[in-house]
């Protein structure tokens, strides 16, 4: 393998699994990507703010307002470092 073909392959392995979750959210498919979304976040390979605020929004989408509720008020009280 060459090296460039092994550095395509480490990027594409670093992306997929932030996207998986994307995909999903786009084709409609809620409740799927908040399973993924939340399988990304405990393995610790994604940013958290991140992964919290589309867990949010899908959770919504998904007609689940309670987690989506959690979620926010997760984001609100707690030091994200995304204020100033």
């Amino acid at each position: 393998m060459s090296v460039v073909a092994a550095l395509s392959l480490c990027a594409a392995l670093t992306v997929l699994p932030g996207l998986a979750g994307d995909r999903l959210y786009e084709q409609g498919l809620f409740e799927a990507a908040v399973t993924e979304y939340l399988r990304e976040l405990y393995a610790g390979t994604g940013d958290p703010v991140r992964l919290r605020l589309k867990l949010a929004f899908g959770y919504a989408a998904a007609g689940e307002t309670e987690s989506a509720a959690d979620e926010f008020r997760y984001l609100a009280l707690n030091d994200t470092g995304a204020g100033p």
